[in-house]
């Protein structure tokens, strides 16, 4: 099996596991707390793109709305979930807030067809993302009155690696897409493999949490 070959195995694979955790979400749902629903409603967004993309010609006005819906809600899942509270969460709101301003110009030219494949909102909007995950990672390691969660340090490594892979990928995009089709073809793969585990990850917690009901969870 040749390499072309592998990622035309694997694609399918990796969408198939996105809308099985999406249907597991909507039936476990009402069992998990707040910050795993919040996760459900992500795969359900990311379902939901995966079937529009099939009945567009221009995809890539679909990264920019992705970006704005992972940015609302993993902004609501750090801020209500996983941060201490404090008032420094308001200028949290105003650096992804401000992610709206590059999202947008995103879409528009992504509509003109000359974006390039270069998303600057995109990779605004995970490198907020990441900032969120350092920060959790910061509180727990420096405050000891703040409780080391299991699920919590479980989700913020997830999309601590899930983003800054995607971050990556978009500072070398012009790379995968102009290179040699079989040297980058590897990368692509390893990037697949990655998302494959994290996304398997995020289902896992997700059955785990939700076979009991959230008011007897204690993690």
């Amino acid at each position: 099996m040749n390499i072309e070959m592998v990622f035309k195995v694997l694609a399918p694979i990796g969408i198939g596991i996105v809308f099985l955790i999406a249907l597991i979400g909507a039936f476990l749902f009402k069992r998990v707390s707040g910050d795993l629903k919040i996760i459900i409603v992500y795969f359900w967004s990311v379902s939901i793109l995966e079937l529009v993309s099939t009945f567009l010609t221009n995809n890539l006005v679909l990264m920019p709305i992705g970006s704005i819906i992972d940015l609302l809600l993993l902004t609501i899942l750090y801020l209500q979930h996983m941060l201490v509270r404090g008032k420094y969460q308001f200028i949290l709101v105003g650096l992804a807030g401000l992610g709206v301003i590059p999202i947008f110009f995103d879409f528009i030219n992504a509509l003109s067809g000359s974006l390039d494949y270069i998303f600057y909102g995109s990779m605004y909007a995970s490198l907020i993302i990441l900032i969120f995950s350092v920060i959790y990672f910061i509180q727990t390691a420096l405050f000891s009155h703040v409780k080391i969660n299991d699920k919590h340090m479980s989700i913020n490594i997830l999309i601590f690696v899930l983003y800054l892979l995607n971050l990556l990928f978009m500072l070398s995009i012009n790379f995968l897409v102009t290179e040699n089709v079989e040297l980058v073809s590897y990368f692509w793969i390893i990037r697949l493999v990655i998302i494959i585990i994290i996304n398997i990850g995020f289902g896992y917690l997700i059955w785990k949490h939700g076979r009991t009901p959230k008011t007897s969870q204690s993690a």
